[in-house]
């Protein structure tokens, strides 16, 4: 898909959201159950990490009192106390977090959880901000205001800094192109911090509820101009919002294409596959959620050297 194709459909949902920020927040306020069965895997991926590198430390020590008490005594302290694991304070990091949502269940299950939020909605981080004014205010919460496809802003945005979740909820349907989609989840996943878990979600909508593919012409004339709809890909469609004539981008990803992501997570940037599985919505499938940890021996790579194996994308 051609960069020109992406922007323009990337201002489609701009525009959505601009003018419908608000009722979307008051519908979009719960937390998913899928969130509790993530949360469930980086509480015990974080516990894993702190009990090794306590495991370490005390190794470490013990190490060191021995040679020291072997010099004067001969002996090893036997009362010698061990190091005791810490409680995990994860590192968050919300691509896509809209008005809050999973930070909220973030925080439920880590109170003293360091969160940075990216968005391209004002509008909706206005509304987040509100929702976490507390974690705000005391410094646990950061918002950012970030167009997270462009290479550029997510640089900005994320710094040089590593976390032990990376979030994509919500967010990968409205992403133009399989390139583009790929390209930002390689991004995430070189920011992962050493046993750091990377939860990605893929939405299943109803495809009845959306313009056909053979109609898209007219629809794009709607809602936004010179839209070339040959370059769009298979699963590209509008969804209509509850107000008439609102719509919103949407790619509809088959189990093969999230197939392709997942290997390319797990033979290009040797993730380990954690769990997938389907949750949300009336039938309890409404997303497919796919997690992935980095392994402890994988050393962590420039930001600024990283390259994508889609290719360049914006």
């Amino acid at each position: 898909m051609k960069n020109e194709t992406i922007r323009k459909l990337l201002a489609i949902n701009d525009t959505f959201y601009s003018k419908h920020a608000l009722a979307f927040d008051r519908t979009r306020r719960a937390p998913w159950p899928g969130f509790e069965r993530v949360l469930a895997t980086i509480k015990s991926e974080t516990e894993a990490k702190a009990e090794t590198e306590a495991k370490a430390e005390t190794e470490a020590k013990a190490e060191t009192e021995a040679k020291a008490e072997a010099e004067t005594t001969g002996e090893r302290d036997p009362n010698a106390k061990q190091s005791i694991a810490p409680t995990p304070v994860p590192r968050i990091l919300d691509v896509g977090c809209g008005n809050g949502r999973f930070a909220h269940a973030a925080f439920d299950h880590f109170p003293a959880a360091h969160y940075l939020g990216l968005d391209a909605s004002a509008s909706l981080l206005l509304a987040a901000e509100a929702a976490l004014q507390a974690k705000v205010a005391a410094g646990q919460a950061i918002l950012k205001h970030a167009n997270v496809v462009d290479a550029c802003a997510w640089s900005t945005a994320t710094g040089n800094d590593y976390f032990d979740l990376i979030v994509l909820f919500g967010l990968l349907h409205h992403i133009p192109s399989f390139a583009a989609r790929l390209t930002l989840i390689e991004r995430a996943a070189d920011r992962l911090a050493p046993r750091g878990v990377l939860a990605l979600s893929f939405w299943a909508f109803d495809a009845r509820r959306a313009v056909p593919l053979a109609a898209l012409d007219a629809a794009l004339d709607a809602a936004a101009s010179d839209i070339d709809a040959n370059d769009l890909e298979p699963g590209d469609v509008l969804l209509p919002w509850d107000v008439g004539g609102a719509y919103r981008y949407c790619h509809l990803a088959d189990d093969r294409e999230i197939d392709r992501v997942a290997d390319a997570l797990v033979t290009s940037h040797k993730l380990r596959s954690l769990d997938r599985f389907r949750s949300d919505g009336r039938s309890g499938d409404a997303n497919t959620y796919l997690l992935f940890a980095k392994t402890r021996d994988t050393g962590l790579s420039d930001p600024d050297e990283t390259e994508s194996i889609a290719g360049s994308v914006l």
